[in-house]
C-alpha cells in the first residue's frame, strides 16, 4: 500500500486525496459543519464581470472552480473552510496549489455606529511576492490595493514572526492596528505559521496572511502536505479567538456573546449559498438589510451600500 500523501516530504504537492482528507478530520472535529459544493457557475455568477477573464482562466474555472467545502454556524458567525487548490491557468508552474482558506464575517464597529468609521480593511501577514500566487487572489490583491489607497503608500513590514518572517500589520483602525501588533497575535501567526512550513522557488506553500474587507476576514495558509490533516482542525477556534480581539478594539459586542444576524443569498438560477451573509441596519430607513460594495472607478471598494436604500453603511470620504 502507497504512503498517504500527508506522509511524504515536504517537497511534494498535495493533490485532491490530501483535500479530502482535510474535510474529513474538519467533519469529524466540527460535526455542525457541512460539506457542499458550490458550482462553478454560481462563482461566476458572484464573481460579476466574468466575460473579461482572460479564456484560459474562464474555462479552467467553469471546468474546476466547483470544489467540497465546509459551512456552519460557530460562536455566533457563520464559516466557510476551503481547501483551494488552483490549476495551471493560475500559474503555469504548478498544477495543485493546496492552500486552506478560513472566512468569517466580523464586526467592524458596534451595531448601528458604523457612520463613525470610514470603509474598514486589514492585513497582518507575510507579504507575497505575488498576490496572484494565491487561487483566490482578487480578495488579497484587492485588500492589498485598498490598504495602500489609504496609505497613499505600501504598507512596511513592521513585525518579525515567531520564525522569522517580516510581517506586514496595517489597519484602517488605530486600535485594530495596535491590537495587531500585539504579542497575542505574534503568537498566533506562530502557531499558522508552523502548518505551512518553507517555501520553495515557486513561493508553495504560501506564507500565512489575514486580510479584512468587509464585512469579511480571512485567512490564507499554504498546506504541508507532510502534516497529518488533523494538524489543521485547530484553525477555527484559534482564528475565532483572534477576530473576538479585533471586534474588542473597536468596542463591538465579540460574535459569542452576540450572535451575527446573518441571511441566507438566494442567486439568480435559484441556488442558495450555503454562506449567509450578515444584515446591518441602514442607516436612512432602519431596517436590517444585506449589503453590497460600492466602489470607486478604479472599481476599489470605498464603502458597503444598504441593499433597501443604497445608503452608504460607513462614513463616506472626505472631498478633495
Amino acid at each position: 500500500m502507497p504512503p498517504a500523501p500527508w506522509l511524504a516530504s515536504s517537497d511534494v504537492i498535495a493533490g485532491p486525496d490530501y483535500r479530502e482528507a482535510l474535510l474529513a478530520a474538519y467533519v469529524r472535529a466540527y460535526p455542525e459543519l457541512r460539506q457542499e459544493t458550490i458550482p462553478s457557475s454560481a462563482r461566476l455568477a458572484l464573481l460579476g464581470g466574468s466575460e473579461s477573464l482572460p479564456p484560459a482562466l474562464r474555462v479552467e474555472l467553469e471546468q474546476t472552480w466547483s470544489y467540497p467545502e465546509l459551512f456552519g454556524s460557530r460562536h455566533g458567525r457563520p464559516w466557510q473552510i476551503s481547501p483551494m487548490f488552483a490549476g495551471p491557468a493560475f500559474d503555469p508552474t504548478f498544477e495543485h496549489m493546496p492552500v486552506l482558506s478560513l472566512r468569517a464575517p466580523y464586526r467592524t464597529a458596534p451595531p448601528g455606529r458604523e457612520r463613525e468609521h470610514r470603509m474598514p480593511w486589514l492585513v497582518f501577514g507575510k507579504m507575497p511576492q505575488r498576490p496572484t500566487s494565491y487561487p483566490d487572489w482578487t480578495n488579497v490583491s484587492e485588500t492589498l490595493l485598498m490598504a495602500a489607497r489609504a496609505r497613499r503608500r505600501r504598507l512596511p513590514s513592521t513585525l518579525r514572526s515567531p520564525g522569522g518572517s517580516h510581517l506586514t500589520v496595517g489597519a484602517s483602525e488605530t486600535a485594530v492596528e495596535a491590537e495587531l501588533n500585539s504579542a497575542s497575535w505574534s503568537r498566533a501567526y506562530g502557531e499558522w505559521e508552523g502548518l505551512t512550513g518553507s517555501t520553495d522557488w515557486r513561493g508553495r506553500p504560501l506564507s500565512p496572511i489575514l486580510v479584512g474587507n468587509p464585512p469579511w476576514v480571512t485567512l490564507y495558509l499554504g498546506v504541508r502536505p507532510d502534516l497529518s490533516p488533523e494538524e489543521f482542525v485547530r484553525l477555527p477556534e484559534s482564528l475565532d479567538r483572534q477576530i473576538a480581539l479585533l471586534e474588542a478594539a473597536v468596542g463591538a459586542p465579540v460574535a459569542r456573546k452576540l450572535p451575527i444576524e446573518v441571511e441566507s443569498v438566494e442567486l439568480r438560477d435559484g441556488y442558495i449559498h450555503p454562506l449567509p451573509e450578515p444584515l446591518f441596519r441602514c442607516p436612512q430607513c432602519g431596517r436590517m438589510t444585506r449589503t453590497e460594495r460600492g466602489v470607486n472607478a478604479a472599481q476599489l471598494p470605498v464603502n458597503l451600500l444598504t441593499r433597501c436604500c443604497r445608503e452608504p453603511l460607513f462614513a463616506s470620504e472626505p472631498a478633495h
